[in-house]
């Protein structure tokens, strides 16, 4: 599977991609949304905005959803279609 260019995610792709995994509980609050996840050990909350930064995407997909989730790359991007 090839990697998606996360330079065009929104955040309802991103949303949509975590709520797949069906792990994910995703709190809607004012101008943010709060991720968590029971083998995370620190909420990920991301800013209400159309697109999510690219930067922001890759720290979370490397460092969250991959190190401390356990997810595989390939897991991830075959969900998340942006």
């Amino acid at each position: 599977m090839e990697k998606p260019k996360l330079a065009d995610c929104s955040l309802t792709d991103v949303l949509s991609a975590l709520k797949r995994f069906g792990d994910f509980r995703i709190i809607e609050g004012g101008k943010h949304y709060v991720i968590k996840h029971p083998r995370m050990p620190r909420p990920i909350t991301l800013q209400y905005q159309r697109k999510v930064d690219p930067n922001i995407l890759r720290h979370m997909v490397k460092h969250k959803l991959i190190a401390e989730v356990g997810l595989t790359e390939e897991q991830i991007y075959e969900h998340l279609r942006c």
